[in-house]
């Protein structure tokens, strides 16, 4: 692995996804479909870089973290949008970000802390099913779609395409469908966070019982 790491190709594709998010959120409550368009190319640019890293052999922990931050933080700013829109589920929406960003964090640290290569190699049944490419790419797009439907649903008939009866039916019933797999990553991250701060904590252990040896010589 060689060359300057901040231009390896999935991280120029990182430096993109967050501009495409900054863009798209400038003009979020006013341009829903220049928004939308944002935010779904940076989603869809999320399965880009995993690829150009492997294929380049540019697999980076600066990489990881970027990922993770542009993933976490779109989520968030998307959330923070439906707050206003949503007052009701206000709680809910805040609890997310708070499971989702501490549960993320959490794994992220717990892999590096144990020098593991990738914070998506688990041992836990319930996160080695989620972390298998077909089940995390479900659950991820369910996630994103059930929020991206909510902010659709707000727009109303002076809209343009958003506003037409059939297409507002169409995406309510979607939101519908989103809905259970949005709650079970919810669930997940849960556990996420619940195995990873007993994976720090039994190598801070495991780390303290290499070291007592030593101080009794």
């Amino acid at each position: 692995m060689e060359g300057n790491v901040y231009l390896y190709y999935p991280n120029l594709v990182g430096y993109a996804r967050i501009t495409l998010n900054l863009i798209g959120f400038w003009v979020g409550f006013r341009c829903p479909l220049t928004f939308l368009f944002c935010y779904m190319a940076s989603a869809l640019m999320d399965m880009l870089d995993g690829h150009l890293a492997r294929a380049y052999n540019q697999c980076t922990r600066f990489g990881a973290v970027l990922d993770m931050i542009t993933d976490r933080t779109g989520t968030a700013m998307l959330l923070m949008i439906l707050c206003v829109w949503y007052p009701s589920w206000t709680y809910y929406f805040q609890f997310y970000v708070f499971v989702d960003i501490c549960s993320h964090w959490t794994q992220m640290y717990s892999s590096l802390f144990r020098r593991i290569d990738s914070h998506k190699t688990c041992t836990h049944p319930v996160l080695n099913w989620y972390y298998q490419k077909r089940n995390l790419g479900l659950l991820c797009f369910g996630n994103e779609a059930f929020y991206l439907c909510l902010y659709c649903l707000h727009w109303g008939t002076e809209e343009g395409l958003l506003g037409i009866p059939i297409v507002h039916k169409a995406v309510y019933a979607f939101t519908l469908i989103c809905l259970p797999l949005a709650v079970a990553k919810l669930a997940i991250a849960i556990v996420q966070w619940q195995v990873a701060c007993q994976e720090i904590v039994g190598e801070e252990i495991t780390q303290a019982r290499k070291v007592a040896p030593k101080r009794k010589h």
